[in-house]
């Protein structure tokens, strides 16, 4: 049996939007690491939701801030995703 290491597989996150007392314009910012590492410098997202490809066999973590005139937000709590090659079935 052979694995196809190459495919392509993506997650898809959605959350609240924010409801600011202050500014306005809301914008998130997700933050993204891969496997033990630091989290990244956090790319834009103008909507509560992002999705994106991810590989097989890495755990992906992800927090999410809230974006306004009025600044940015605290961290959300931490979401992780990992899809292992070894797996033989999927349960939620």
């Amino acid at each position: 049996m052979q694995h196809n290491h190459s495919a392509i597989y993506s997650v898809a996150v959605v959350f609240k939007e924010a409801r600011c007392m202050e500014g306005g314009g809301t914008k998130y910012i997700v933050y993204k690491r891969v496997g033990n590492g630091g989290f990244d410098n956090g790319r834009i997202a103008e909507k509560n939701t992002f999705s994106e490809k991810i590989e097989k066999d890495k755990i992906y973590s992800y927090k999410i801030t809230a974006l306004n005139d009025g600044g940015e937000s605290f961290p959300s709590e931490i979401l992780s995703v990992y899809l292992s090659s070894q797996e033989k079935g999927r349960v939620l």
